[in-house]
Parts: structure tokens; sequence; C-alpha cells
């Protein structure tokens, strides 16, 4: 989705400047427990970051470096992504439920993020 903003800036004489930009806006679903069906990855952008960037299903070396207890950004099926943690059986999609909600965690085995969703993700 979406939607016109004005955004007032000044030139370099100091004259006021008035234009409209384009923002995109992303509604993810807010669950915390996956539907029951797990669904396929049509694309390679499986998420939202923190700072409003794709995360791309491949890019799995440029998150490794974060731990399990760091916040990634949002998968396209709204469960949280977090860095990578040892030890923690995680269910065929990269997820497992942790402090009554389910999230997604990295592993360094893998060459992706995620091997499927956990519910329907939306489309972007």
């Amino acid at each position: 989705m979406t939607h016109e903003v004005e955004v007032a800036t000044t030139t370099a004489s100091g004259t006021p400047l008035l234009t409209t930009e384009t923002e995109v806006v992303i509604q993810l679903p807010l669950r915390s427990v996956p539907l029951g069906t797990a669904s396929c990855l049509p694309t390679d952008v499986v998420g939202i970051a923190k700072d409003g960037s794709l995360i791309r299903n491949s890019e799995v070396t440029l998150y490794a470096v974060f731990g399990a207890d760091t916040l990634i950004g949002y998968a396209l099926d709204g469960f949280p992504i977090y860095g990578a943690r040892s030890g923690v059986a995680l269910d065929e999609c990269g997820g497992t439920g942790a402090i009554g909600q389910y999230r997604y965690y990295l592993e360094a085995e893998r060459g992706y993020i995620l091997n499927c969703f956990a519910s329907e993700p939306i489309s972007i």
C-alpha cells in the first residue's frame, strides 16, 4: 500500500519548499502461533528488517552475526526473525515456539533464512 505525504524542506538559499513523496506502507499480520499449514516461499524476499529494508532468504550470511536475542525483523507471515540459535530443535520452516510466541531463528548450517512460512504470508 502506498500513500502520498507532504514534506517541507528548505533550499540552500533558505527558500521553503513543499514537496510530495510517496511512502510505501506494509502491514504484516499479527500472529502468535502458526496456522498449521506451511507455505512455500514464492520469492527470495521473506521479511522486513527493523530498518524497513527487505530481508532476502539468500542473505543469511548478512544476518548470521546476530545472536538469538537479537530481533532482525519480521517474516511476511507476521512472525519475528531472530539471530542464530544453536541447540534448539526447529520445525520444518526454521522456527519454534518460545516464550509463548512462535518465532524463526537463523541456523549457521542452513544456507538461507527460512525453509518455508509457518503461516500464510502477505504478497508484496
